[in-house]
């Protein structure tokens, strides 16, 4: 899987840090140490937070978007799209309306950062199904 990382880095490399980095081994006890971590949902979230925002790996380039960061799950789609609130669809349809919104797409919404991931998601996800896994024998029906 690093793999993947280095070369979508040679690739892009506007997203490549301009100090050296640490090998993703130095990190492991950390990360392993966080993901066993066992509470809520929402807790865990709350400690990923909280660890990015106090430096908890030391990263050099640390700055003041890191110690601020926040998340916002539905932030990226309010911003590339509009969603208004139907009234009577009850009436119209004759039972009852579990979402009543019609959404629309904003000035942008093509080059938003929501459209962006969604595509980088589902480019990810091709990618482990039908080229990474079975580089490892393994295949995902």
């Amino acid at each position: 899987m690093s793999t993947y990382l280095l070369q979508f880095l040679e690739l892009n490399p506007i997203y490549k840090s301009q100090k050296q980095l640490k090998c993703l081994k130095e990190y492991e006890h950390q990360i392993v140490a966080l993901l066993k971590h066992r509470d809520s949902l929402g807790n865990r979230h709350k400690k990923w937070l909280q660890t990015i925002n106090n430096n908890y790996f030391g990263f050099e380039d640390f700055n003041e978007i890191d110690r601020t960061l926040n998340y916002d799950p539905r932030e990226w789609f309010y911003e590339a799209v509009e969603a208004k609130k139907q009234r009577g669809l009850k009436n119209i349809i004759g039972s009852k309306v579990l979402n009543s919104y019609v959404f629309k797409r904003k000035e942008g919404f093509n080059n938003s950062d929501w459209v962006k991931f969604m595509r980088a998601a589902a480019e990810h996800k091709f990618r482990v199904i039908h080229k990474i896994l079975p580089e490892l024998d393994i295949y995902v029906g």
